[in-house]
């Protein structure tokens, strides 16, 4: 028996073509009720069968099949392994991105507690200028010029007259300070 299987795969190395003739409907009738290359495979089986005995054709019907799963499963394998790695770029992005939108909203949070410090410093009376040590902080925490942080307190209060944006020295007036709402009212 081990000879015969010795054989056989000796001859499924060297192979032929071979033609046979059927009625055309018979063709067409069996390509449609079949996937692509099966009708060959059965072809080739009956041929086994007919030259070996039953055993060995089914037998080798089975290995042949066998190995087209296994090469399908290791074809799928790979595509799940990409897959997986797109996944895994994907999550990395993801994280990235989250990082980066946290700094953002950190330094937006720690910029606007400087902003509502400088507000309240402003209605409790003390004069607000561009040389002001929170205006400077603040500016490096908006990655901004000092002057845009004066700029934004304006807009941010427009009933807090211009004089309490100078320095004492440079201002004509004191600024004796305000509540909020006189602040924010135009």
């Amino acid at each position: 028996m081990s000879t015969e299987n010795e054989n056989i795969e000796d001859l499924t190395n060297n192979t032929v073509q071979v033609s046979h003739l059927v009625p055309e409907h018979v063709r067409e009738a069996a390509k449609a009720n079949s996937e692509y290359g099966e009708l060959s495979e059965k072809v080739r089986v009956l041929y086994e069968t007919v030259a070996f005995g039953e055993e060995i054709g089914q037998r080798t019907q089975l290995e042949r099949e066998l190995q087209s799963v296994r090469n399908k499963k290791d074809e799928k394998r790979s595509k799940v392994r990409e897959l997986q790695a797109e996944i895994d770029n994907l999550e990395r992005r993801e994280m990235r991105l989250e990082d980066q939108i946290g700094n953002l909203s950190s330094k937006e949070d720690k910029f606007e507690g400087a902003m509502e410090m400088l507000e309240q410093q402003l209605y409790d009376g003390t004069h607000i200028f561009k040389e002001h040590g929170a205006v400077q902080k603040a500016a490096g925490l908006a990655g901004s010029e000092p002057t845009q942080v004066i700029k934004r307190l304006k807009e941010r209060n427009p009933g807090v007259p211009d004089y309490a944006f100078k320095s004492m020295m440079k201002a004509e007036r004191t600024w004796e300070g305000c509540t909020e709402q006189e602040a924010r009212a135009e």
